[in-house]
Order: C-alpha cells, then structure tokens, then sequence
C-alpha cells in the first residue's frame, strides 16, 4: 500500500473483509521502521500512531498482516481504531496480524493489555502471550479492557471486533468491579482461550451488544501446531479450563443482547454474580454450552427482568 502521510487510503487486506478498508496511518514497515517479524518492540511505534492519529481528528491505524511484539500495554485513544487484518481462526490457521503480548505476568482486574478509549475500537487483532505456558499458568489482566475513566472523562461505545485471543488469561473486560458505568459496547467474533475469565462484563446501560462469541479451549494448541512451537496438548489446556475458566461472568447488564455465545470446557459456562447498581438484565439468544460443571449460574437479577 501507499503511504498514508499524504491522506488516508484504501487498504488491499490479504483476507476477505466485510467492507472497504480505509486507513488514515497504514503502519508498514517502510514509512514507520515498524517491525513485523517480532524481533524489534514494537510498542512505542504503535502507541505514537495511535495517539497522532487521535491529534489529527480520530480514525484508522492500520498494522498489516505480520507479528508485532509489545512489551507494555496499547491505549487506544477514543475515536481511534487500532485495525489488523485478520483471518477467522475457524477458517483458516495464518492468522494475519498478530500483537506478540510480551508484557509483564500481573494479576489485576481492571486493567488490559490493550486499553480501549471511548468510541475506541480493536479491530482484526490475534493476540498471543508468549510467556503463558501450561507448566507455569501466569496471570495477566484482560487482553481488551475498557473504563471510560482511563482518559480521565467518561465515554461510551467501544467495540472489539473480528478478534483471536490465543491463550489468555482474561479475555474483554468493561467496568469490572466499578461503579462507573458504560454504555453501548459491542463485541462482534470474538473468539479464544481463556485460563481465568472470557468475558467479564459490570456497570453496562442501554443496550450494548455481544454477537458471536467463542470461548474454547482448542485455539492455543491450533495456533502452536501451526506456528511451529513447542506442542501444547488440547487435553492439558482442556483439563485446566474445565477446573478453573468461567466463560462469561456479567453482572450490572442492561439490556445487552447476547447472540451466537458458545462455551466449552470450562468450569463455569456463564455466571452472572451480584450487581452495584442493578440486577442482571439482559437477553440470550442461540446460545450454547457445553462440558462445563455448570451451564449458568445466576446469583442475582434484576427483579423487573
């Protein structure tokens, strides 16, 4: 593609996508010195576009196919779209762009490798942790994670799209265990492997959507069988989710809509736990699990619902 340093372009991704792709910074190796073999941080270069892409008015930074390694977190700025392209894990095993998550093991709650600002998108990412391993389960904060207090305003509408999570810890998480509160987030195929929680979910009004959502235990030993790395058993990464992952845990919902959710293997399909503000109340539609010690689990709802 052509240099985006003279204005925004179309983007001829290597994988099909839905609608035409227009970046307003195409991060190539060639205009920015950006790495894509994984070998060079590439965190700094990734962070300046995105925050010179929000100086200019908000839009696209797009990172072609390739592995990108961070070893620290991305906040996306609002109005700002951190796009990759991607291939659907389910369909095919190149996987497209990849963000190489070597960033520090901490085992908090309310934060992300990837921050999401208000009306801030991921979109197209496969994200892979290359320090987690089944012989020593490390715990890191959600791969996506959205707080409209993060910029220091409230916000609302972020969206995490066409998205792989290989083999995290904890998947999206939005207002977890907070009083702030946050509207209108979508979660549009997204998909991974989860050792702790998929999708955490708290302090969300009027109606955000959740549509074609996998948590299974399959995409770390598919994603190792095709990269060539060390072998990691689906059994072994089965029985560890089967004791300890909840697949979704929601808790102040209002109105979300939930469709096309499929669970397997985990300890916990979905568990919908006690609120701050008010009760569970959202809506199910084609939703799906299985070989969990218990499908759903609802401590609270909301009493009108």
């Amino acid at each position: 593609a052509q240099s985006t340093k003279d204005g925004p372009i179309i983007v001829n991704t290597q994988y099909t996508t839905e609608d035409v792709v227009i970046a307003d910074i195409y991060l190539s190796e060639e205009d920015y010195n950006i790495d894509p073999t994984g070998e060079e941080d590439a965190s700094n270069v990734i962070q300046s576009a995105l925050n010179e892409c929000q100086k200019n008015g908000g839009g696209v930074v797009y990172l072609p196919a390739g592995k990108y390694r961070i070893t620290k977190n991305i906040v996306i700025p609002s109005f700002v779209c951190l796009r990759g392209d991607w291939q659907d894990p389910d369909l095919g095993s190149e996987y497209g762009t990849v963000i190489w998550a070597d960033v520090p093991s901490r085992d908090e709650m309310v934060t992300g490798t990837i921050l999401l600002g208000a009306s801030g998108g991921a979109y197209g990412l496969t994200v892979y942790y290359p320090d987690q391993s089944m012989d020593n389960v490390r715990p890191y904060p959600f791969t996506f994670y959205f707080n409209p207090n993060h910029q220091g305003k409230g916000g609302h509408a972020p969206t995490v799209k066409n998205c792989t999570v290989i083999n995290g810890y904890r998947g999206v998480g939005a207002t977890v265990e907070s009083e702030s509160g946050h509207e209108q987030m979508t979660i549009e195929n997204f998909k991974g492997t989860f050792l702790d929680i998929g999708v955490a979910i708290g302090c969300s009004s009027d109606v955000g959507t959740c549509s074609n959502i996998t948590v299974s235990p399959k995409y770390w030993s598919e994603f190792h069988a095709v990269r060539g790395l060390e072998e990691v058993d689906v059994r072994d990464v089965t029985d560890y989710t089967r004791k300890h992952t909840t697949g979704m845990r929601l808790s102040d919902v209002e109105w979300t809509e939930y469709v096309h959710i499929t669970v397997t293997d985990c300890k916990t399909g979905i568990h919908i736990i006690p609120a701050v503000r008010i009760g569970f109340a959202g809506s199910f539609y084609d939703t799906v699990v299985m070989n969990c010690d218990t499908a759903v689990r609802a401590d609270e709802l909301d009493k009108r619902w």
